[in-house]
């Protein structure tokens, strides 16, 4: 008659002591805890899948106690009995991921569908009206950039989704590029971003950042290079003409908070008080204004002396090759 195998007791495993070799105390239907010279303990189940003799591990104990083995066993025969082996389990249920992931595809699609680029796209598109104006919004109207791959391809996807042909958006860190080397031919009127408020760069980054501007908060390095990219004159415009006076609001922590970050977020009822304040602005330990109209008149001031030069050079230029040119013409 076949060897029966005695069930092992729970305290069997954990006083399994070692000995010169490995040794094996089964606990039947293939099930065996090996124990190895140096204490290591290992669940093994040893069976037959199509004619061929198969070794399964289940893991160490104590992380996998002697009823999880079991389960695991149970689990195997099963598998075993619909055709399926442990390798093979595994390979469809990373299959299986996989497709599961594929699923929310579509879902993470129309989250990006909110996206600042593809709204905007949206707003602008209708007011096209000739082909001048359709050129301009397929060319040169709509930029952007993303330094994680999947919203990358799902930005780029979206935008042609929407009927932008040839999306401009980049693929990379938006602060690896030096703030000095952005020229106005490169700037913009409108920004619309949503930096990783709480996150930190590599300290390499800060080289692209003035000395006295330099911080690893990414936040304050994404203003600066907002500040840069933004054109000089869209800049503080409104309708009715410029603006004459600017308001800062610094919302504080809630009580008992060091920081903001991805799991602890900044919660919408946290505006109550600037939403109060809003509508009655007076000046606070929380509040204050800018004279931003001194402020651009002094600017003009400061600056006017300057243009005057350049423009009495410029015209002492332009005469000395009108002399050159008639000399030559003669």
């Amino acid at each position: 008659m076949p060897k029966l195998a005695i069930p092992l007791t729970d305290i069997q495993p954990r006083t399994a002591k070692p000995k010169e070799k490995p040794y094996k105390p089964g606990d039947g239907g293939g099930l065996y805890l090996l124990v190895n010279p140096d204490g290591s303990k290992y669940w093994r189940m040893s069976c037959r899948f199509e004619g061929i003799e198969r070794l399964l591990w289940f893991g160490k104990y104590p992380d996998v106690s002697l009823k999880d083995a079991r389960n695991k066993r149970i689990a195997a025969r099963d598998k075993m009995d619909n055709g399926i082996y442990q390798a093979q389990a595994k390979r469809l249920e990373k299959r299986q991921k996989a497709i599961s992931a594929a699923n929310t595809f579509e879902a993470v699609a129309r989250e990006w569908d909110a996206n600042k680029l593809v709204e905007v796209c949206d707003h602008i598109a209708p007011q096209v009206s000739t082909p001048d104006q359709r050129r301009a919004l397929q060319r040169s109207s709509l930029y952007g950039q993303e330094a994680k791959p999947l919203p990358y391809r799902l930005a780029q996807m979206n935008l042609l989704l929407h009927g932008l042909e040839a999306p401009q958006i980049a693929y990379g860190n938006t602060p690896q590029r030096r703030v000095s080397e952005i020229g106005h031919s490169e700037r913009v009127d409108v920004i619309f971003t949503n930096p990783p408020f709480g996150g930190e760069e590599e300290a390499g980054i800060n080289a692209n950042f003035p000395p006295d501007m330099q911080t690893a908060e990414t936040a304050l390095l994404f203003l600066q290079y907002i500040m840069r990219k933004l054109r000089v004159a869209g800049f503080g415009a409104e309708r009715g003409g410029p603006i004459d006076t600017v308001w800062h609001y610094e919302l504080p922590l809630p009580e008992g908070r060091k920081k903001y970050s991805k799991t602890a977020p900044l919660q919408f009822e946290e505006f109550a008080p600037m939403q109060a304040w809003w509508n009655a602005r007076e000046e606070s330990p929380q509040a204050w204004k800018i004279d931003f109209a001194a402020k651009r008149a002094a600017a003009i001031d400061a600056a006017t002396p300057h243009w005057q030069r350049a423009e009495a050079e410029v015209m002492r230029l332009l005469g000395e090759i009108e002399v050159l040119v008639n000399e030559v013409q003669a």
